[in-house]
């Protein structure tokens, strides 16, 4: 029973980091759209930066973000917290800890960045993934390609608009 619940909580984490990678990432990157006035390839430089900035993201999100939510939820259990309660000094805690990667890279922006990244991450966690979890395997498929598709819009859409 309580290998079953650790697995299954495991997998729920993994599922939220990913998400949770496409989100910062997709969100990280768009303000080159807005910022960028380069007459070459825009959607090349697009793709490039949302690659630079998923390198980063993505472990620090699947590493830390995963042990950190893991931690705070089996800490839930032993101090028994339940509903409403639970919820909120969780997500709190989760937010805490994503600002702390602003002090390991010493910049307001990282601060902000991270504990954005953790709010994320517990909302795909407590929320989001929990519906995925109940939906059928082809609609379950389809919801772990979606997030490819913005990507692919923006970079078709910057492609199309940018002077050759």
């Amino acid at each position: 029973m309580i290998r079953s619940n650790v697995g299954q909580m495991f997998f729920r984490k993994l599922i939220a980091a990913y998400y949770t990678s496409w989100a910062i990432s997709l969100w990280l990157s768009l303000p080159n759209i807005i910022f960028e006035r380069s007459t070459g390839n825009a959607a090349g430089g697009y793709i490039l930066l949302f690659i630079v900035i998923a390198t980063f993201a993505t472990p620090v999100i699947f590493i830390y973000g995963i042990l950190v939510s893991s931690l705070l939820e089996v800490a839930a259990v032993k101090f028994k917290f339940k509903g409403s309660t639970a919820v909120f000094v969780s997500g709190l805690l989760h937010v805490l800890f994503g600002l702390c990667l602003g002090f390991v890279f010493p910049s307001t922006l990282f601060f902000m960045i991270g504990g954005i990244a953790a709010l994320l991450f517990f909302i795909f966690d407590i929320r989001v993934v929990r519906y995925i979890l109940r939906i059928k395997l082809k609609l379950r498929l389809i919801s772990f390609a979606a997030p490819f598709l913005p990507l692919v819009l923006i970079a078709v859409t910057l492609d199309a608009i940018s002077p050759s």
